[in-house]
């Protein structure tokens, strides 16, 4: 017989295999909460710039802090990283998204410390550059039919004697006639009592906040795209790319290789191609059916390749004889004698 301490025992010891087991399953869990504001004086933000994070387990929390989400060499002074952004940054990293819950704010407004050529206008000229920034960013929302907030202007430094406002005049911006997202020629007329005082020639670079499609690992050339081999992301464009969504591009198979991160675009995709039900030179069976009755012919040979509901031309192998039947397999064409 077991003794009561030998009982007590191995309770103790499953409490503690327990106890432990439960230990390595919340170590693999963390919780990032994304602030709705942060400031970044560095010249790559992380996500531990933006988020507070915790984890049970100290390799994750790393991991997760030190995840890179933009560099100031493509962004302008101010960014907003969305939460989507997060969750597609975590799953390219390789990450178990069931092992990250994301909390908090929708969307992070990030500022960037000054630094390099850009000049903000509005940072350094007053109500004036204020103005043009908003001119600028309406302008162009309404140009391209987005949210003023998915607009992003950097207007680039000019001669100094340029930048001087016309005392008593109001600036207004005029856009060229069509403009697109990069590098854009405007001009600046300062407008006095019923007459324009001076215009200046002014450059900047506009960005469209746009839907991408990111492969999540590395798709081989002529694989077919699963849903789970794409993420969609919202990002800052220098430039239109067309608008795909997920859904769309799973289905296709990809024309080239895309590596883990590649934006994916339409002439990245190709129809998926699915051969015929019955290639031409197979050898099917033959069944002729009137009503209830069938007789069947084990030995044809298809003159052509055909799809189920096709009508094709077969050679019987016993008689030489042609006929002609509908693909109902791709083993079998069927020949109705009713």
């Amino acid at each position: 017989m077991i003794g009561a301490a030998h009982v007590a025992r191995m309770t103790v010891l499953a409490v503690i295999l327990l106890a432990f087991a439960g230990q390595q399953v919340r170590a693999q869990t963390a919780i990032v909460h994304l602030r709705s504001s942060a400031k970044v004086d560095r010249d790559v933000m992380m996500l531990g710039d933006i988020a507070d994070i915790t984890a049970s387990s100290a390799a994750l929390e790393r991991r997760l802090k030190g995840l890179d989400l933009l560099d100031r060499q493509s962004s302008g002074a101010s960014e907003i990283v969305s939460s989507r952004h997060v969750q597609a940054r975590v799953l390219l990293e390789g990450i178990d998204h069931k092992t990250v819950t994301l909390v908090g704010a929708d969307e992070c407004q990030v500022s960037f410390a000054a630094g390099g050529d850009v000049v903000q206008v509005a940072a350094t000229r007053g109500r004036a550059g204020d103005d043009l920034m908003t001119q600028a960013v309406q302008a162009l929302a309404k140009a391209w039919m987005a949210s003023p907030d998915d607009v992003e202007v950097q207007f680039l430094s000019t001669p100094s004697e340029q930048l001087k406002p016309v005392p008593g005049a109001i600036p207004e911006l005029e856009l060229p006639t069509r403009v697109e997202p990069g590098r854009v020629q405007a001009r600046i007329r300062w407008v006095g009592q019923n007459r324009i005082e001076r215009i200046d020639s002014v450059t900047f670079e506009a960005r469209l906040r746009q839907t991408v499609v990111l492969a999540t690992h590395r798709i081989e050339r002529g694989a077919p795209i699963r849903l789970q081999d794409i993420v969609e992301d919202r990002r800052l464009m220098a430039n239109r790319v067309e608008q795909v969504r997920a859904e769309q591009v799973v289905g296709y198979v990809a024309r080239r290789g895309l590596s883990q991160g590649d934006m994916v675009t339409a002439k990245d995709l190709a129809v998926q191609k699915t051969a015929p039900a019955i290639q031409a030179r197979n050898g099917v069976k033959v069944t002729a059916r009137k009503g209830k009755l069938s007789v069947t012919l084990q030995m044809a040979e298809a003159l052509e390749a055909g799809n189920v509901g096709d009508v094709i031309r077969l050679r019987n192998l016993q008689s030489g004889q042609i006929i002609t039947g509908r693909v109902v397999s791709n083993q079998e064409v069927e020949i109705p004698l009713d």
